[in-house]
């Protein structure tokens, strides 16, 4: 209907041009009977976080639907990464830069730590992957979504400490 509405409005316009194109989009989803796991371990292997799958409790009764999907982020890999952990900052080409070149890090192997940001989440992983990174996991930082002293939702438009993007 809204793209009918689109074609209609644009042909008021007197646009020389206005066409409908479908488009089959293909896009993964989570399996939902085996969800992939954030885990952190210690040296000696023992779990030191593990983070929360189970989808939180609605805040409003609009938000309690079953058929929405938990939240993911399409086309990731599965799989388990084994290495030592380092923070990448926004994970931009600058900060990779830095890291290899002023302080003579080999990322190879390493599962680095990004906040969400700077650039699209794609390059991130791209980046991530050109540098020899074994997985990347991106974080929404408090300070970027819900700095201090602002409401977050439902009180206000800041991101809540479980809130994912």
């Amino acid at each position: 209907k809204l793209a009918q509405d689109i074609y209609t409005q644009w042909l008021s316009y007197g646009f020389d041009d206005v066409q409908l194109v479908n488009y089959s989009v293909l896009l993964s989803y989570p399996n939902t009977t085996n969800p992939n796991v954030l885990v952190l371990k210690n040296a000696a292997g023992d779990t030191i976080y593990s983070a929360h799958t189970a989808q939180e409790t609605p805040l409003t009764p609009g938000e309690n639907d079953s058929t929405v999907a938990m939240p993911f982020n399409a086309y990731s890999g599965s799989g388990s990464a084994t290495g030592r952990l380092v923070y990448v900052n926004y994970a931009t080409i600058d900060d990779f830069l830095y890291l290899t070149t002023n302080l003579s890090l080999n990322l190879t192997g390493r599962i680095c730590i990004a906040r969400y940001g700077a650039i699209y989440r794609g390059d991130k992983a791209f980046l991530a992957q050109r540098y020899g990174c074994s997985a990347l996991i991106i974080y929404s930082d408090p300070e970027d979504y819900a700095p201090s002293g602002t409401l977050v939702y439902p009180n206000g438009p800041s991101l809540p400490p479980y809130g994912l993007q």
